[in-house]
């Protein structure tokens, strides 16, 4: 998975309150666990520059991010970047890594990964490789294999369009959660303000 984010405009405009805002585009590619299928996405931000509005705003198309400035602002007047100004994004889980999984705990009917105070938590079906295979989410021993991978650090992580969200560690072992659609879920994980969900594109 690689993403791209590009500052296309900057410029100003009235809200309720004047604001300094910023457009940008994102570019998301996703690759299968071969490298031989690949699909790229994009989304439109929407970014105002202060710190009591919540956020950046996303759509999925220009003309609907044009349309909400059309309906929301007056007076925006913005300058066009020329060229952009294009910055790598890092996976959410990319700050983990080469820190080791403190903990797995076990919650209703979904588990946190803990690294400390931050956590990572688990709605979708997952499966566990190690030494002795793959353990599917649905067998008995799927709790202790799960629960081994306490200690070890986090090596990396990605999302692959044939196996979802995955967490490799230093032994070898990986963690593969579902990112597929599934009837039961809404959610597939989440992580600070990162959230994961069932079916999404380009998982749909």
């Amino acid at each position: 998975m690689k993403s791209i984010r590009e500052v296309t405009a900057r410029g100003s405009g009235f809200w309720y309150h004047a604001y300094e805002v910023e457009l940008a585009t994102w570019t998301t590619t996703w690759a299968d666990s071969g490298g031989t299928s690949t699909r790229t996405l994009h989304k439109y931000e929407l970014l105002i520059n202060e710190a009591r509005v919540p956020g950046p705003r996303y759509f999925s198309s220009e003309a609907g991010r044009q349309q909400f400035i059309r309906r929301s602002f007056s007076d925006l007047t913005l300058r066009d970047l020329d060229p952009p100004l294009r910055d790598d994004v890092a996976h959410p889980l990319a700050e983990l890594v080469g820190q080791p999984l403190v903990e797995v705990v076990f919650v209703a009917d979904y588990f946190q990964l803990l690294w400390g105070n931050r956590s990572l938590n688990v709605y979708a079906r997952a499966c566990v490789k190690d030494a002795t295979g793959w353990t599917e989410h649905s067998v008995p021993e799927y709790p202790d294999r799960l629960s081994e991978l306490a200690g070890l650090e986090l090596a990396g992580v990605d999302e692959l369009l044939d196996r979802g969200l995955v967490l490799t560690f230093t032994s070898g072992a990986e963690l593969a959660v579902s990112l597929s659609s599934d009837p039961a879920l809404h959610e597939a994980a989440e992580y600070g303000h990162a959230t994961w969900y069932a079916g999404e594109p380009p998982f749909d």
